[in-house]
């Protein structure tokens, strides 16, 4: 996932699964504040596995990566993600959607699926991938190959309790709850994810993180945009070629 914080969005798939699990970054933001604690705590819980805690990207390091296209830094993450899903014998990876909402979101959905695919280049495995939305309803993903899970009250009840004790996130939380209804979020769905039709999706219509940072330069508060077209797009392609050396 891209950011600690996402996993609260499948709790119930994760109680119950209990996946080893890895961030991108430290959901560190423009605020600064680690927030890698309050999902150490939440993994914990459900005797799920923290990965590479001791080596995720601030968000501004990963914007970097993004708009200077560094490919190196990007095939590292993507070559020890492999690695473990090799050796521990995974089958099925699950990760944040593409929704154009957020960059970092976006290519960690590219660095899972490349990953995937080097599996199955390599040693021949094939790896069932799927996502989740994280901006958009919890089910606007589902179709007939999604997989469902409808929580039970103990199960949403530990999911509440686990939502309300990430502190840093009751912000966003309750954005979410406003905009979909808080039963939405009872309902966790899993959905193939296939990264060409995403990526040709993304190609079609502005992301929001354009307009977004469009406005926000507007104001002054940042001082370029990161495009799909001219940033992400570009380094999308440069780690699909390298992956097809693998």
């Amino acid at each position: 996932m891209a950011h600690p914080g996402h996993e609260l969005r499948i709790h119930g798939w994760l109680a119950a699964n209990r996946p080893d699990t890895c961030f991108l970054t430290d959901g560190s933001g423009r605020s600064g504040i680690d927030r890698l604690c309050f999902s150490r705590r939440t993994l914990t819980k459900v005797d799920s596995l923290l990965l590479g805690s001791d080596d995720v990207w601030s968000d501004d390091q990963a914007y970097t990566v993004i708009l200077s296209g560094d490919l190196d830094a990007v095939t590292r993450r993507i070559i020890r993600m492999s690695d473990h899903i090799h050796r521990a014998g995974i089958h099925t990876v699950v990760c944040d959607a593409i929704e154009g909402f957020n960059p970092v979101h976006d290519l960690c959905a590219v660095m899972a699926a490349i990953a995937c695919q080097r599996i199955q280049r390599r040693h021949g495995t094939i790896i069932t991938l799927l996502s989740f939305p994280l901006e958009g309803h919890p089910q606007s993903m589902a179709n007939t190959e999604s997989m469902q899970l409808s929580l039970s009250s103990t199960a949403w009840n530990r999911k509440l309790n686990a939502i309300h004790k990430n502190t840093a996130l009751l912000d966003e939380v309750a954005r979410s709850f406003k905009r979909h209804g808080q039963e939405a979020f009872q309902t966790e769905v899993l959905s193939p994810f296939d990264l060409e039709s995403e990526l040709r999706a993304l190609s079609i219509e502005k992301p929001f993180y354009e307009s977004h940072g469009e406005k926000r330069v507007a104001t002054g508060a940042y001082s370029f945009v990161l495009r799909f077209k001219q940033h992400f797009r570009p380094l999308v392609t440069r780690i699909q070629n390298w992956a097809a050396t693998q």
